[in-house]
């Protein structure tokens, strides 16, 4: 696998799931997110090698894949096939973005966790990746030891986003009738240990209220359903809820930077809104199964 030069800014992952049994696994997956990402992407070459521009190298002649453990439209498969065309660019050749998704995205994971170490099928992953082993006692592959890092594709924090319906304009009324209603706003995520279910699951233990969880298999199936009021509220990555937000499909709330997003410079952090500390970012990067060489 050629290394990919991409350049994004590192920044310190927080989490910690309400559920009081967790939460000190969730201190770990914490500092074991940041441990995979050093460990994965501790460096990226300035070019793409010109042994992989050599026209009729055999190897070439197959079709790399970048497998996507969710559903399209999401984050993580617009960074995807973002990311897929530059490569496909330096290699030469047309690079192929595959959806599989389900089970909190271990069904992809484990399929490249056991395709051949040759180049040609890497993950596109996101925080799910580290966080789900903490969850689950056997989710199928150890993160370690199982792949080997490519790069890091980007950094994207996430927006709260309502149904238009709900009688909400602030992260603090939302919190204000959670509370009212203790167990009846359900939020939709990619699954459990996804950074959506995190971060509801942050926000809920630091607001002192209790949200229902309804997982999906993508945020793109669970955007749908917040759009036509099935669930009431959910976390995205800002780059997948933007078109929403701004046709009025969903209405923004708050996100979960400490800064307020360019974007959307109007809408508040959830820090502002009085959830002191508040921050749950989302990192995106390509890994490959364990062996493959790196060039």
């Amino acid at each position: 696998v050629t290394m990919i030069p991409v350049y994004v800014i590192f920044a310190k992952l927080h989490w910690i799931p309400s559920f009081l049994p967790l939460i000190v696994p969730a201190f770990f997956a914490n500092a074991f997110s940041i441990f995979l990402l050093r460990q994965f992407f501790v460096s990226i070459p300035e070019e793409i090698t010109d042994a992989a521009r050599i026209d009729g190298c055999s190897e070439l002649q197959l079709m790399v894949r970048i497998i996507v453990p969710l559903v399209p439209g999401g984050n993580l498969d617009i960074v995807a096939r973002a990311v897929a065309a530059p490569m496909g660019e330096g290699l030469g050749q047309q690079i192929l973005v595959e959806n599989r998704p389900g089970a909190s995205s271990l069904v992809g994971t484990q399929f490249v966790a056991k395709s051949a170490a040759d180049g040609y099928t890497l993950l596109a992953i996101a925080n799910t990746f580290a966080t789900v082993p903490s969850l689950m006692k056997n989710p199928g592959y150890d993160a370690l030891k199982d792949f080997a890092g490519v790069s890091l594709t980007c950094l994207v924090p996430q927006v709260l986003v309502v149904t238009p319906t709900l009688p909400v304009r602030t992260t603090k009324e939302l919190l204000v009738l959670a509370k009212a209603r203790p167990g009846q706003l359900a939020y939709g995520s990619s699954g459990a240990g996804s950074t959506g279910h995190i971060a509801a699951e942050l926000m809920a233990m630091q607001g002192g209220v209790k949200f229902l969880h309804v997982p999906y298999k993508g945020n793109a199936a669970a955007i749908v359903d917040v759009i036509a009021g099935n669930v009431q509220m959910m976390f995205d990555q800002i780059s997948a809820a933007k078109p929403y937000i701004e046709s009025g499909r969903l209405r923004a709330l708050g996100v979960t930077s400490l800064k307020r997003s360019p974007l959307f410079p109007n809408v508040q952090t959830i820090d502002e809104s009085g959830l002191k500390g508040y921050e749950e970012i989302t990192f995106n990067g390509l890994i490959a199964p364990a062996g493959t060489p790196r060039e």
